[in-house]
């Protein structure tokens, strides 16, 4: 990573990705928030670690969800992984289990 050291806080870290468009501003929230897009081709170079540490979050979530039966994952025939949501929330797993009645 060019001139960034690790020991700079984070604030300054997203300043460099900003800065390097491995983050692009996509908008404002209503608080004033900025919400921002991660530019993976970019980031891929100038921040491998990062890149590969989001990757693997999402990666992670999506595999949750998958399991909970909140998404439905397809293979096409070049590869990629396609996820679309399911139709209802009624296939939400309780992630806890029941306590049998005692008699």
């Amino acid at each position: 990573m060019d001139d960034f050291d690790e020991n700079d806080s984070i604030a300054l870290y997203i300043e460099y990705l900003i800065e390097n468009k491995g983050l692009l501003l996509d908008g404002i929230t209503e608080d004033g928030e900025a919400v921002y897009l991660y530019n993976m081709d970019v980031l891929e170079r100038i921040a491998p670690e990062f890149a590969a540490d989001h990757l693997k979050t999402i990666s992670d979530s999506v595999i949750s969800l998958y399991e909970k039966g909140l998404v439905e994952m397809e293979i096409t025939d070049e590869g990629d992984v396609l996820y679309r949501a399911v139709d209802s929330a009624d296939r939400i797993q309780s992630s806890t289990p029941q306590e049998e009645a005692s008699d």
